[in-house]
């Protein structure tokens, strides 16, 4: 290569390493904005992880098996049991699936219960650790979408709004009349946790409950 043919060369890349430094220039120029955008993403992520309650998904698996049939039962080709082991599987399913079944689970774990406390910037979810528990003694009406705003005062009693609209104090384990029947408030083992918050009870019907599910 001659020594024309490289400056030539030499000539030619150096635009392109000009534009390079522009590119550049022009980007630095802005990194206020780039170190701003940062920000707020992550400011975005730390309220979305705090306001945001988790959502757990649950699976199991189910193996049915068939103890009413002895061995002498069985037929010696195992091919010609499928069909009965298919028939025994699709009657459990269908017993899991029953709507008396998924009424007991809904009506002994209380699922058409809520338990909620405002918390910072979030509403926490205290099905597991309830400072109180509801019971409903009598019911009079539909709990379809009430709510109860409950003030744990102390150890002993809570504050509740009567059917007047004002404040009450009742003691635990005490029966209250209201507008969907007559319930009372059972204390648990979390109750000294949360002594003087104000705890917010959703109830709905339960056969509502069982529907959704």
């Amino acid at each position: 290569m001659s020594i024309k043919q490289q400056k030539g060369s030499k000539t030619a890349n150096k635009p392109q390493v000009t534009d390079l430094r522009a590119v550049l220039t022009k980007y630095i120029y802005h990194w206020p904005l780039f170190i701003l955008g940062l920000i707020i993403a992550g400011a975005g992520a730390y309220f979305y992880m705090h306001i945001v309650n988790p959502v757990y998904e649950i699976s199991a698996t189910i193996l049915v098996k068939d103890d009413k049939k002895s061995p002498e039962d069985k037929p010696a080709v195992p091919e010609l049991e499928q069909s009965g082991s298919s028939k025994n599987a699709e009657a459990e399913i269908e017993i899991l699936r029953s709507k008396n079944l998924i009424s007991k689970v809904v009506n002994q774990l209380q699922l058409w219960t809520t338990y909620t406390i405002e918390q910072s910037i979030k509403k926490q979810d205290l099905y597991e650790t309830t400072p109180v528990k509801f019971v409903l003694v009598k019911k009079g009406g539909t709990l379809r979408n009430q709510q109860l705003k409950i003030h744990l005062k102390d150890k002993n009693s809570f504050e509740v709004e009567n059917l007047s609209g004002q404040k009450q104090t009742v003691a635990y384990n005490t029966p209250v009349k209201n507008t969907f029947g007559t319930w009372m408030l059972k204390p648990t083992d979390y109750l000294d946790q949360y002594t003087g918050s104000d705890l917010t009870i959703g109830l709905n019907d339960p056969e509502l409950v069982v529907i959704i599910i």
